[in-house]
């Protein structure tokens, strides 16, 4: 039996200029690829257009070359990105999924917004008012969700298609996963519940290939006060790329002398032990 090739994929959101925990991510994920003769697929995530902007599309492509990450499927710059590689080229296939996912009977219609719960006095997971409301879509005033019933969870169903006609997040990184042929994710703790959704989402769907993707999360990258870092007016892979490839390695296990800078290819003798 052939071995499956090892994809795995950096996928930044150019909704801001990305921090040093993003580029850790970014070298974990590059680095488990390279050191296994695997190959790297580039996605943006630019399906929220209220929040992507040009700006950060152009930052992204100058600091991944600042730290020398390549990669191997994807955009070679900011024009073949919205010419060819824009996840809003594939808006036709994300609403496939969401129409199996409908057609399944996994879906429901939601008129509820932050404002209408918070009157009600609900906060945090969506408590699924909606469910068996029976309601029809209106594009601005309504959006579809989820329904995690099925799963034995009584809240929390997650948006699949906006208010503004547009898919969600999970939908188009469920997709693009699938049809790059990602075999290996590494991503924060913090995004433990999206991973759950997404393989509820794919479970329901029958996507049978999405449960062979392998999941691992790290430990997050914490700011001085001991908070998850957030995206911010910085570029600091462009100005220290040595000083983050050497303080990635630190982050990793490895013993590296004070004073001493590192070289992204050095990494490649460094075995993996975060996994």
């Amino acid at each position: 039996m052939k071995k499956t090739e090892i994809i795995t994929r950096l996928a930044p959101t150019p909704s801001g200029y990305l921090h040093r925990g993003n580029f850790y991510n970014f070298l974990l994920n590059w680095l488990f690829a390279r050191q296994r003769g695997g190959k790297v697929f580039l996605r943006l995530d630019d399906l929220d257009s209220d929040r992507a902007k040009p700006e950060f599309v152009e930052a992204i492509f100058k600091d991944l070359e600042a730290l020398g990450l390549d990669w191997d499927i994807g955009p070679s710059g900011p024009d073949d990105f919205y010419r060819k590689w824009s996840q809003k080229h594939r808006t036709d296939r994300y609403v496939e999924l969401i129409k199996t996912l409908s057609d399944k009977g996994f879906t429901y219609v939601c008129n509820c917004s932050r404002k209408s719960l918070a009157e009600q006095g609900f906060s945090g997971d969506y408590p699924g008012i909606c469910r068996s409301k029976g309601l029809v879509f209106q594009e601005d005033v309504s959006a579809v969700r989820f329904n995690r019933s099925a799963f034995g969870v009584d809240s929390g169903d997650p948006v699949v298609l906006r208010k503004e006609g547009i898919s969600a997040y999970h939908i188009g990184s469920i997709c693009d996963d699938i049809d790059y042929g990602i075999t290996h994710v590494f991503r924060g703790n913090d995004l433990k519940y999206s991973t759950q959704i997404q393989k509820e989402i794919a479970l329901a769907a029958e996507i049978v290939a999405f449960d062979k993707i392998q999941f691992h999360h790290h430990e997050l990258l914490l700011d001085t006060e001991g908070q998850k870092l957030s995206k911010s007016g910085g570029n600091a892979a462009r100005n220290q790329p040595d000083s983050l490839i050497t303080e990635f390695a630190r982050w990793m296990g490895y013993s590296v002398p004070e004073g001493a800078t590192l070289k992204i290819q050095e990494l490649m003798d460094f075995p993996l032990s975060i996994i």
